[in-house]
């Protein structure tokens, strides 16, 4: 029974997981495809604020699974904001050197960093909760490369608005679903340690 429990948990816990991460990008994302938005950090804005949003929505979720605390919202704006403006400098620098504005190298040097600095900083704050915390920055370095990946290897040979929608949303199940199964194993090493814990300190008390 309490595996049924458990399993009923993390399918609850998967799915409200991925709605998170999906919802507010492919709304945001498909609302950008069809608005012409022609200042560049407007637009960066905007990507700001949608992942921000997406963060509340962990944070909300990951409260009451895992019990973690508001600094899940504030490491991650910080780290992303960090994250990105060190990528834009390093895959910029790159760009340049290639003599290619804007080139997918440049774009997948931008999100692996950002992927990296902001699993450091989440990591900040998962290693108070749960064990093995360090490898959820490998696991935010790949959620964060490997949509971009798909979506390079997709082409942008459709309609701004249904390229937006795809995208966001196939960036948000991709990470989703990377992140997700991490965080259930996380979640089970925790409840492992808790559980062996307790049995060793009742048995030091005989």
């Amino acid at each position: 029974m309490t595996m049924k429990r458990n399993d009923t948990a993390d399918w609850v816990f998967m799915t409200w997981w991925m709605l998170a991460n999906v919802l507010p990008l492919a709304a945001g994302w498909h609302w950008l495809g069809t608005t012409i938005v022609d200042y560049p950090g407007a637009v960066a804005a905007i990507l700001f604020f949608l992942q921000c949003l997406v963060f509340a929505g962990q944070w909300l979720i990951l409260r009451s699974y895992l019990s973690i605390d508001h600094w899940w919202l504030t490491t991650s704006v910080v780290g992303l904001l960090v994250g990105f403006v060190t990528g834009a400098f390093v895959g910029g620098s790159v760009d340049a050197l290639i003599g290619s504005s804007g080139s997918d190298i440049g774009l997948l040097i931008i999100v692996s960093i950002t992927g990296v600095v902001l699993g450091l900083a989440q990591t900040l704050v998962l290693c108070r909760f749960v064990q093995s915390s360090r490898w959820w920055i490998l696991t935010s370095t790949v959620g964060w490369f490997a949509p971009f990946v798909v979506i390079i290897l997709i082409g942008y040979n459709i309609d701004y608005a249904i390229m937006g929608l795809v995208n966001g949303a196939l960036f948000g199940c991709v990470y989703g679903l990377i992140t997700g199964v991490v965080l259930l194993w996380l979640a089970r090493r925790k409840r492992i340690f808790s559980f062996t814990h307790t049995m060793l300190r009742e048995l030091y008390r005989f």
